[in-house]
């Protein structure tokens, strides 16, 4: 393999990075739209089937993405061994200080967006599964303006 094969692989791994951190984005936005509109005044079973489809779609989503990772670190690590023999060009050059620098800018990508998916997971089973005074009330019959003040 070369330096011009490799070269539009590492660019093609960026775009497909950035589609998963928007997929990311999008299957988020969607949950938290469905999750005020619908999910909250769910009974449990539907709450439990509604979050485990969430786990199953960004379970795929962070695994394909881990896959991807690994190709990434091949390419990167051809791309090295290349240098190792011969100067890369100056695109090689800055792709190879890009994924593996003094600052390894691809892997502290990947960082944040697994701390970022475990982070909106958490908030998102924690919002799925307790319900606020709103539902309650609403279930109840009580408005909020109905309230009883306290004496």
């Amino acid at each position: 393999m070369t330096e011009a094969d490799i070269l539009p692989l590492m660019i093609e791994y960026m775009n497909v990075f950035l589609g998963g951190v928007s997929v990311f984005f999008a299957i988020v936005s969607t949950y938290i739209a469905g999750l005020y509109y619908f999910i909250r005044r769910a009974s449990w079973p539907i709450r439990l089937i509604s979050f485990t489809v969430l786990t199953l779609v960004l379970g795929m989503m962070f695994l394909f993405l881990a896959g991807a990772s690994f190709g990434h670190d091949g390419l990167r690590d051809t791309l090295r061994l290349i240098s190792e023999t011969r100067t890369l060009s100056p695109a090689g050059a800055a792709l190879l200080e890009n994924s593996s620098g003094r600052i390894d800018i691809d892997e502290y990508l990947q960082s944040i967006l697994a701390v970022g998916l475990g982070a909106f997971y958490l908030a998102l089973g924690v919002l799925t599964f307790t319900r606020d005074r709103r539902d309650r009330d609403e279930r109840s019959g009580l408005a909020m303006s109905e309230e009883i003040a306290p004496a």
